[in-house]
């Protein structure tokens, strides 16, 4: 789910979709799967957020792209190891 990112190429303006999609097929076969995949939920909601504000939003959406694109692999490299993670600067809409 952490690395949807690398599937726009292939799949584009679907690809958002495939974190939503495998969170709500498996988060109640695991309590690990569901917090990994709200993660991913909230820092799209945060994304959108961004883009949706004009001027602010889009001022901040800059460096906090660069702290998202580091924290993907982080993500994936916690998920991988049976490690919790949380996406710094995110607004957590999904408890």
């Amino acid at each position: 789910m952490h690395l949807w990112p690398l599937a726009v190429p292939l799949i584009g303006p679907f690809a958002p979709f495939i974190p939503l999609f495998l969170w709500i097929a498996m988060r109640r076969s695991s309590a690990f799967v569901d917090d990994h995949g709200r993660e991913c939920i909230n820092t799209q909601i945060m994304i959108l957020i961004l883009l949706v504000v004009p001027c602010i939003g889009w001022i901040a959406l800059i460096p906090w792209m660069l702290v998202w694109i580091v924290s993907l692999v982080r993500g994936a490299v916690a998920a991988a190891g049976c490690e919790i993670f949380r996406y710094p600067m995110v607004l957590r809409v999904l408890r």
